[in-house]
């Protein structure tokens, strides 16, 4: 009521958590002191994805379950900053002719241990000359298990790919771990490669999701992907590519334009 807040947790928070909870309340606190509620109850979910409602009283979300009710806020990687840095990067991008004639998967081996999609998109390209997946940590189980699952799998580790040398390729290539990525598909959709978005999910949304990004990207199966990119690197027109990425650049540049 006087400007000051209390917090409580259900459990005890982590230090992620915490960190999370640190980058959105100043936010909290500029709509207190601005419009001075009388009282305002809210929950912040800070996990990665609101799974259950909470009736009567209003849950902010970085992301959700479709059919869940709570209000969707930028994901964390916009109060980090995350996000603005790696567009600019993808607005420093080399034009679609002058790049490699190959595809590229970089990121960490997040997602469910068992049918893991990052993981076994690489076994595809441990087959191909020209379609490339780093595992850049192994995360979510021990290097055991995980030999044990995928026998293959230190084929895939290595060391980060920059943003600037994934762009280098024709085809940028994106895959949800645990939910959604949170930056990953925009700084493609705003560069002048072609995304392909492997087995997007249909269950969870984020706050842009509201906007039609379609057109912005190529979506495929897992099943389907090699020969999903293997037909953009041989088949895509110049007029085809610069449709794709003119989408892309117009969706980012209308709700992040002022930030980058």
């Amino acid at each position: 009521r006087d400007d000051r807040i209390s917090i409580g947790s259900a459990k005890e928070l982590t230090d992620g958590n915490k960190h999370r909870l640190s980058l959105i309340m100043p936010y909290i606190q500029n709509y207190i002191v601005k419009y001075k509620p009388q009282k305002l109850d809210i929950i912040i979910a800070l996990g990665d994805i609101l799974k259950k409602n909470y009736p009567g009283i209003p849950t902010l979300c970085l992301s959700k379950y479709k059919n869940i009710n709570g209000i969707l806020i930028p994901n964390i990687d916009f109060f980090t900053g995350v996000i603005y840095n790696t567009l600019k990067f993808s607005n420093e991008d080399i034009e679609y002719n002058k790049k490699k004639n190959s595809s590229i998967f970089a990121g960490s081996s997040t997602g469910p241990f068992k049918n893991n999609t990052r993981v076994l998109y690489g076994e595809k390209c441990l087959k191909s000359q020209r379609h490339f997946c780093h595992i850049t940590n192994l995360c979510q189980a021990d290097h055991s298990e995980w030999i044990k699952e995928y026998p293959f799998i230190d084929n895939l580790v290595t060391v980060g790919i920059s943003i600037e040398s994934q762009l280098k390729n024709k085809v940028v290539v994106n895959i949800d771990g645990n939910t959604v990525c949170w930056s990953r598909l925009y700084w493609q959709m705003n560069s002048n490669s072609i995304p392909v978005y492997i087995n997007k999910s249909e269950k969870y949304i984020l706050c842009f999701d509201f906007a039609d990004n379609s057109g912005s990207f190529v979506s495929c199966s897992l099943d389907d992907s090699i020969s999903t990119i293997d037909e953009i690197l041989v088949s895509y027109t110049e007029e085809k590519v610069q449709e794709i990425n003119s989408t892309g650049k117009l969706f980012c540049n209308t709700y992040f334009g002022e930030y980058m």
